[in-house]
């Protein structure tokens, strides 16, 4: 997160939340990307909610659709503050 760039404070915060937060290391991430191109995937989901996020956009897009613009309102929530 040292390296994280960009001028969306709410959203590093966001991001730095979850890879505080994640059950996988980075090290265990790096070495299934690494795996998923040795094995030549052309697709690399390295964990199961990233699996399950996908499985979720291919079976029922306008779910995965809404679920999206839940995140990204309670984001736009966070930016804007308790006083909006």
């Amino acid at each position: 997160m040292s390296s994280l760039r960009g001028a969306d404070q709410t959203l590093g915060a966001v991001v730095g939340h979850l890879v505080e937060s994640s059950p996988f290391t980075a090290d265990q991430i790096a070495a299934a990307v690494l795996a998923g191109i040795d094995a030549g995937d052309e697709l690399i989901l390295p964990d199961p909610m990233a699996r399950a996020a996908y499985e979720q956009k291919l079976r029922d897009r306008p779910a995965y659709d809404g679920q999206l613009r839940r995140q990204a309102a309670r984001l736009d929530e966070l930016d804007r503050g308790p006083t909006g």
